[in-house]
């Protein structure tokens, strides 16, 4: 009768301290670092947490796909910060051309990874790549990126 006695009390140990758990490792604050061109909350904003999550609820590896799933993020690194705070590191990719499609202008990435619209205030004297398929750069395609990174490289050469 002890050895159920003291099972009882375990589970109802874990089943009542789950929610003080929770509420002392809840995460309060999300540090982003390394933006440059990105909002630190769209990046907060994409990751998703629901409120009251707690820091050993999260998956790292998980938000770091998310947030690498981002066109101007190369690499994230995801850590948990004791007790309260979720910190995410980027490095952003660097624009090094713009590749021209009909009438649009895209920034482009040295690896040909498309990163936005051309805006106003983007550097319009970086080298510019023509002659790539819309359908295949937008769908990321091998063919077009290999394409883009030779265009800038000869680019390099001149």
């Amino acid at each position: 009768m002890s050895a159920a006695v003291l099972g009882w009390s375990v589970v109802m140990a874990a089943k009542l301290s789950g929610p003080l758990v929770t509420r002392l490792l809840e995460i309060t604050t999300v540090t982003v670092e390394g933006t440059h061109e990105i909002r630190k909350q769209e990046l907060i904003d994409l990751v998703g947490l629901k409120p009251h999550t707690a820091l050993h609820q999260v998956l790292t590896g998980s938000i770091k796909q998310q947030v690498e799933s981002h066109a101007w993020v190369k690499e994230a690194v995801v850590t948990r910060v004791p007790f309260h705070e979720l910190r995410i590191s980027v490095v952003e990719r660097k624009p090094a051309a713009i590749v021209r499609i009909g009438a649009e202008n895209f920034l482009s990435d040295e690896n040909g990874h498309v990163l936005a619209r051309l805006g106003q205030a983007d550097n319009e004297a970086l080298p510019m790549v023509t002659g790539i398929d819309l359908k295949s750069l937008l769908q990321g395609e091998g063919g077009a990126r290999q394409a883009i990174a030779s265009g800038i490289e000869l680019a390099k050469l001149v």
